[in-house]
């Protein structure tokens, strides 16, 4: 009797979940995420971290949990799904019935003439609730609120955008295709949403299942959607002119690369070519230190960043190095003991295997995604490695 009273408390543990017992780790994130926006609010917490921790959890959490509970619900129960969805809408600011209805239009094509918003009961409820939570904050937490969720929220639905635009960069068949990446850290961590066409043509499989049915389509990418988007050399410049903004950052900065240069950087290097890097002279700084008497040459096709470089290295009092204003040329830039590509590298990538034909050793930025024989992680924090190409 007890053995038969015992296997039907774990048929009912294992009904609690619709399609899976792995949905747990949705769930996990969901209240993690809900209970460090909370403790923001209460304990008055504003600035760069709190800004940074509201803009990725609106982006993750929206790409992860929201998505995949807006295609199939998690829990077998009604009201607990309901509560997830009520939990979800408060903690990012975003009604989740108005998130699944824009969600839905996108899998449908994004066809032109097609209301995508429409007023329901539990929309409703969710923009009172949501509209009654921000009220309230402005009148408790109004500091909160200007200097942690509101840039937080904006950044956060920016990079929202720029992780839809980039799942489907290239793509013409909106409905049925993406680009997908098979990463699998990042496929561990976003619950396989690298499996983005997988995703479309099958938009009511479980994420467990999305990888059973790989068929990798016409675009793929060995990139997360979002460090392809951020990979864009612009956006990666406007970075690099805020760090010349703060010594302090600078200083931080120049410390996570120097540590893995000292890894990779061969010690008898002599002569040193730095690619694109006039915009901020990050590595000349570092190889100046860790090479003091090495000669470096930086090329850089931008004559505005050359003299940016200039300057912030006059300013430092550092030796100034060489500096040609012109695009990469594997031919005419070789005989280096090392050659150094940035991660925002202008041009094709081609070129950086036909270096290492002309040069000894060639290091190259890269994302923490990229495998490579010999590397050396410069931050976790900045998700970034440098590799031996």
């Amino acid at each position: 009797m007890a053995a038969t009273g015992y296997s039907i408390e774990l048929r009912q543990a294992r009904s609690v979940f619709l399609r899976s017992r792995s949905d747990v780790w949705l769930v996990a994130v969901a209240l993690v995420h809900a209970a460090v926006i909370a403790a923001i609010a209460v304990l008055d917490l504003r600035g760069p971290i709190a800004i940074a921790f509201v803009a990725f959890g609106t982006v993750y959490v929206s790409n992860t949990v929201a998505h995949c509970h807006l295609h199939a619900p998690i829990f077998t129960s009604r009201a607990l799904s309901r509560t997830l969805s009520l939990l979800l809408s408060l903690s990012l600011f975003i009604p989740q019935t108005a998130w699944k209805q824009r969600h839905l239009w996108h899998h449908a094509g994004e066809p032109n003439g097609r209301r995508v918003f429409r007023l329901t009961r539990a929309l409703a409820v969710e923009l009172v609730l949501v509209v009654a939570a921000v009220t309230m904050l402005l009148a408790l937490r109004p500091y909160v609120v200007a200097f942690a969720i509101a840039p937080g929220f904006a950044l956060g639905m920016c990079l929202c955008r720029l992780q839809g635009r980039f799942e489907h960069e290239g793509d013409s068949d909106i409905a049925t295709s993406g680009v997908s990446t098979y990463a699998k850290l990042y496929n561990l961590f976003w619950f396989n949403d690298g499996f983005h066409a997988e995703h479309h043509r099958r938009p009511s499989a479980h994420w467990t299942e999305l990888p059973r049915y790989r068929q990798p389509p016409p675009i793929t990418s060995a990139h997360a959607p979002l460090l392809r988007g951020l990979c864009i050399p612009s956006m990666l410049c406007v970075l690099e002119k805020l760090v010349l903004r703060s010594r302090l950052l600078e200083r931080w900065i120049v410390h996570v690369h120097t540590r893995a240069f000292a890894a990779l950087l061969p010690c008898d290097a002599r002569r040193v070519l730095i690619v694109g890097g006039g915009l901020f002279p990050r590595t000349a700084l570092i190889v100046r230190k860790l090479l003091p008497h090495a000669t470096i040459v930086i090329v850089d096709a931008s004559r505005a960043s050359l003299e940016t470089a200039r300057r912030a290295l006059a300013e430092r009092q550092v030796p100034l190095p060489a500096m040609v204003h012109a695009s990469f040329d594997p031919e005419m830039h070789s005989g280096f003991d090392v050659v150094v590509f940035p991660l925002a590298f202008v041009g094709d990538r081609a070129l950086v295997a036909q270096a290492r034909k002309h040069n000894h050793v060639v290091l190259s930025h890269a994302w923490l995604t990229r495998r490579a024989l010999r590397s050396s992680v410069i931050s976790f924090f900045l998700f970034k490695r440098l590799v031996v190409e």
